[in-house]
């Protein structure tokens, strides 16, 4: 099952979501729209969507969720849409604060975080 995936992904990272981001974040400063672990090519990874600072052009970024190194980048031209970049601006709350907040109300580990508007909120 999904679950059960996840909890073997899990048990193999060495590194917390909140610690691939702060690294994905000092590679290319922006703003992360998404994030999850994955096992991609044998290896495990936290893959990251990031809009960068200033061209809000997206780049996807691989951390290993064992070692904590960096990975493939793929840099994408071009700048986000403005929905988007309505969506950065919008939000209050930092990932680090809404991770706590999530890990608070249920007791866990976070595996995927994505940044959406949804019912106007």
């Amino acid at each position: 099952s999904a679950q059960s995936k996840e909890a073997q992904m899990l048990r193999e990272a060495k590194i917390t979501m909140a610690q691939a981001r702060q690294t994905a974040l000092a590679k290319i400063p922006g703003n992360i729209e998404f994030g999850k672990l994955e096992r991609e090519k044998g290896k495990l990874w936290f893959e990251f969507e990031i809009h960068k600072a200033g061209s809000g052009a997206e780049a996807e970024i691989h951390i290993d969720a064992v070692t904590g190194e960096v990975g493939e980048i793929e840099e994408n031209g071009g700048g986000g849409s403005m929905k988007e970049n309505e969506m950065f601006n919008a939000a209050k709350v930092s990932w680090d604060a809404a991770e706590t907040t999530a890990l608070g109300k249920i007791a866990g580990s976070v595996v995927m975080l994505r940044l959406e508007r949804e019912r106007g909120k």
